[in-house]
């Protein structure tokens, strides 16, 4: 027996709403993929001789990748902190490329005067979020988890 007052919506499974998810926010990627070709230019660092820069320093870890100098950390640190206010600082630049923490600062400025060689995922960020290596765009193997 049915109650009159009782409303039934249908909804899709489980497993059709997390794909519905998955394909809206894999368009919403590809479209800030194409968007980030719009990106503002920038011109060269004046003080910096690209000629010599090691191009290793654009691989991947399974390319060969090596971790840049200091001073190319600092001189290209510096211009971002001096064209985006809002990552102005070492501790503002340091969260923008995900490192957590009160000590984000004085690891940028470890980074910046050689004291400690900058990770391969800082940098890597931090190649990808000024343009000049191509985003990191893995495959996935499968959807899993579904009934």
């Amino acid at each position: 027996m049915s109650n009159k007052n009782e409303i039934s919506i249908n909804l899709p499974s489980l497993d059709q709403q997390r794909f519905f998810i998955l394909k809206s926010e894999t368009e919403q990627a590809i479209s800030m993929l194409k968007k980030n070709l719009d990106g503002k230019p920038f011109p060269k660092v004046e003080n910096i001789n690209y000629s010599t820069i090691d191009p290793r320093i654009f691989c991947t870890i399974e390319q060969g990748w090596v971790a840049p100098p200091s001073e190319l950390i600092d001189a290209w640190f510096t211009q971002v902190k001096n064209n985006f206010i809002e990552y102005g600082t070492d501790g503002k630049l340091g969260s923008l490329l995900g490192l957590q923490g009160r000590s984000a600062d004085r690891r940028i400025r470890a980074y910046r005067n050689g004291a400690e060689i900058i990770p391969y995922g800082v940098w890597r960020t931090f190649l990808e979020l000024t343009g000049r290596v191509v985003v990191d765009v893995k495959p996935v193997l499968g959807v899993f988890d579904c009934e």
